[in-house]
């Protein structure tokens, strides 16, 4: 469950959570949105954490940006929550 939003996004596009900077930011079209997740390397890398704005993400290339998917993560956290 650690990384659970950067994870399953991790998952959906054929990423590794742990070797890629990934964001999962509110709405892109607002500059003040706020970071809902961030991967480890997102974290340490580009010392990025939850909580943080878009604006503040640097602009590089390794970094990918994703708008929550909620209905997906409901859906992968019953059936996590289901099996345990």
């Amino acid at each position: 469950m650690k990384y659970f939003y950067a994870s399953r996004m991790a998952m959906l596009e054929g990423l590794d959570v742990m070797t890629t900077p990934i964001a999962i930011v509110a709405n892109f079209t607002q500059p003040g949105s706020v970071v809902l997740a961030a991967s480890p390397p997102m974290k340490v890398r580009f010392k990025m954490k939850t909580g943080n704005r878009r604006f503040e993400i640097p602009k590089h290339p390794d970094i990918k940006l994703f708008e929550p998917k909620m209905s997906f993560f409901i859906e992968i956290s019953m059936a996590i929550t289901r099996l345990i």
